[in-house]
């Protein structure tokens, strides 16, 4: 399924919130994710390999990417009750943060079952 969004900004906040659909049961597995040109592809593949092999090399470590970057936290032992506030950890990286794109043009999102 593709939508088309009438600007950044309603894109990012539609993905800011697609996160929300994991915790549902209908929509458990759908997946949203932005469209991407070729070289953000590349980019973003050298990144989620780069991601897979910090996982298989510290697994005590949680391993996401965020602005362009693979970053690093501990590890959650338990669900605690602490304020958002208080629950922050510190994030690390290997590199700068990568700027994004600001346009007012269209954005195009697909939408991809996992």
């Amino acid at each position: 399924v593709k939508v088309i969004l009438g600007s950044s900004e309603a894109a990012a906040t539609f993905l800011r919130n697609a996160k929300a659909l994991r915790q549902t049961t209908r929509f458990k597995k759908v997946y949203i994710a932005p469209d991407r040109s070729r070289d953000e592809r590349e980019q973003r593949k050298t990144l989620v390999s780069q991601m897979k092999e910090k996982i298989r090399s510290d697994p005590l470590q949680y391993h996401f990417i965020r602005n362009g970057v693979v970053c690093s936290r501990e590890k959650e032992q338990a669900p605690s009750n602490l304020s958002a506030s208080s629950a922050r950890t510190q994030v690390s990286s290997n590199s700068g943060t990568v700027p994004r794109n600001q346009t007012s043009t269209p954005q195009v999102l697909h939408f991809k079952p996992r």
